[in-house]
């Protein structure tokens, strides 16, 4: 027969708990409490796994719904959306930048991603971490213009967001120095590939390079991160350098790191070698 844990996990399972009112006071209070927005996020948990679920079912759902149906538009909330996103991911990226390259120049590799916590996730700098990590959970909205406009819902589309929100939450909540590279580079390519779907959502044409270029960043991107936790794996694990550290995220961004790489780097093949049918080419929104 089940336990009293088993049973207390399954009735938590059956209902959503999101505590609204406390991240209002993290993101009013005059100085922002690191400690406090990681445990935040570290309560909601559960919380992520409910909602990566829920979208899973509802995008499937919504995709046979609108089988025999006319496609919507939605073109005002595209060109709003993207404009949103980007001017966000600018905004947290130029916030994140001064301490992001102080910190990489003036104490080395090695502390950016073992040893800088503190710098990073506090200040001005915290608060857009902070903030950057919560927009995940709205970035599921790009999903729903797909299958509501009917176009083409690939795996890696759907993959990326489900395990991006729940890495990106679970992962803040043990406040990894080494999460910094990738919390920094995505959100300077979400600023420029936000705003080329922004010109492209108002009929700008962009030479098809644009495209490639963005997806190849992608492709960068990962590297990059693959070299941040190879690194700290390295240094941490193998030559016992203490670090700011936890077992589970690290492997987790293994996981994940390694699965995007492949699936972009699929994606880039396919899509360039002319596998893909024309009106599907396009720059891949990312994490």
């Amino acid at each position: 027969s089940p336990n009293l844990g088993e049973m207390d996990l399954f009735s938590r399972m059956q209902r959503l708990e999101f505590k609204g009112s406390e991240l209002v006071e993290i993101l009013t209070e005059q100085e922002f409490d690191f400690k406090r927005s990681s445990k935040w996020m570290g309560d909601h948990t559960l919380f992520t796994i409910q909602v990566v679920f829920l979208y899973i079912v509802s995008i499937h759902i919504i995709k046979d719904f609108m089988r025999e149906r006319v496609p919507f538009k939605l073109t005002l909330p595209i060109q709003i959306w993207n404009l949103v996103v980007a001017v966000m991911s600018g905004v947290g990226a130029a916030a994140m930048t001064p301490e992001y390259l102080s910190t990489w120049y003036y104490r080395g590799y090695d502390a950016t991603v073992c040893s800088s916590r503190q710098e990073f996730f506090s200040g001005t700098g915290g608060v857009a971490v902070f903030v950057l990590t919560l927009a995940r959970l709205p970035e599921f909205i790009d999903t729903y213009f797909i299958v509501l406009r009917k176009r083409p819902l690939l795996f890696i589309h759907w993959y990326h967001h489900a395990f991006t929100l729940f890495i990106s939450w679970y992962g803040y909540s043990n406040l990894l120095p080494c999460s910094r590279h990738a919390i920094y580079v995505n959100a300077l390519i979400h600023t420029v590939m936000y705003s080329y779907y922004f010109l492209c959502s108002l009929k700008i044409t962009l030479p098809s390079l644009v495209a490639r270029l963005i997806t190849i960043a992608q492709i960068i991107q990962f590297c990059f991160i693959f070299y941040a936790v190879g690194h700290t794996t390295v240094i941490h694990y193998i030559m016992g350098v203490p670090c700011e550290i936890h077992d589970e995220s690290i492997v987790l961004t293994w996981i994940m790191d390694l699965s995007y790489l492949y699936l972009f780097i699929d994606f880039y093949m396919n899509k360039y070698n002319g596998k893909t049918k024309r009106d599907e080419i396009r720059a891949f929104k990312t994490e």
